[in-house]
């Protein structure tokens, strides 16, 4: 059987996972969306005609030609669309964010992707490492009611996603107290990731992962993860530990040096602050 996968930056442990499983089918991995020029773009609607499975994510329209919409319109009448939604979890994230420069462009150009708003809020404050460690280790800096808000709209969001899809996942999400879900808003961990390539298998009738491949396929997972803030932690009464450090990019970098890294960084790049000014936090938090 011919079977296409496409998705984006977060399908590409998927499609690894997939590929080993599959190995009496003929797999083509697309490169993920974001990483296509026009052409590719372009002869990415040529190939989906052939396939005879196309398991896939939903595209907007920002990435013409391509879109949801155009990839049903080209494929053949009998070829099997499996739709599985955009993976997303923010409550337990509520410090991550990314920030954009002057193009509105996500800044890249740091040790990580991601930036801490407690960080990059205490440098636009003024404020020193003290204040950053208080924040992470407080019990009452993030307040509660608002932690609580953000899980019940990231619920919402995700039920909302996987309404138009095929592969349905929020059911998943209601452990989110006694598993880590997410290293990142969007990068999920096994506990979200093997489940959902399960439901992936069955909907086009092959057999589900063995468990020596889970055990297998967790070592490769995870080389990113965000340092816990404790308030988020216990807010949402979290059973598992407490993220202790961060990873970006492979590297490992415990408060204090990741605290450094970043305030140099924004110092040097004063710009960014400036046009960040929705990220960063009310200084009350800190001082209050």
């Amino acid at each position: 059987m011919k079977i296409g996968f496409f998705g984006n930056c977060q399908a590409a442990a998927i499609g690894r996972i997939l590929q080993e499983h599959l190995q009496e089918d003929d797999l083509i991995i697309f490169k993920p969306i974001h990483t296509m020029n026009e052409a590719e773009r372009i002869d990415f609607l040529k190939r989906v005609g052939s396939l005879d499975v196309l398991i896939h994510q939903p595209i907007s329209d920002v990435y013409k030609p391509i879109s949801t919409a155009k990839i049903l319109e080209e494929i053949n009448s009998d070829t099997q669309s499996i739709l599985f939604p955009v993976l997303y979890f923010s409550p337990y994230f509520m410090d991550m964010t990314y920030i954009k420069d002057k193009d509105g462009g996500t800044v890249r150009d740091f040790i990580s992707d991601y930036h801490s708003r407690i960080i990059i809020s205490a440098v636009c404050h003024g404020l020193g490492y003290e204040h950053v460690e208080k924040a992470f280790f407080s019990d009452n800096f993030f307040p509660k009611d608002l932690v609580i808000n953000n899980l019940k709209s990231s619920i919402e969001e995700i039920k909302k996603r996987e309404s138009s899809c095929d592969v349905e996942v929020s059911d998943l999400y209601l452990n989110y107290d006694k598993a880590n879900l997410f290293f990142t808003f969007n990068h999920p961990t096994g506990h979200i990731l093997f489940p959902v390539i399960d439901r992936i298998l069955t909907n086009i009738g092959r057999p589900s992962l063995l468990p020596e491949s889970k055990v297998k396929f967790s070592r490769v997972l995870g080389n990113v993860h965000w340092h816990s803030v404790t308030s988020v932690h216990n807010a949402l009464e979290l059973k598992f530990t407490k993220v202790p450090n961060f990873n970006a990019k492979g590297k490992v970098f415990n408060l204090g040096d990741f605290y450094e890294i970043s305030k140099s960084f924004y110092n040097n790049n004063p710009h960014l602050i400036e046009l960040n000014m929705d990220r960063i936090l009310p200084k009350e938090y800190f001082v209050g």
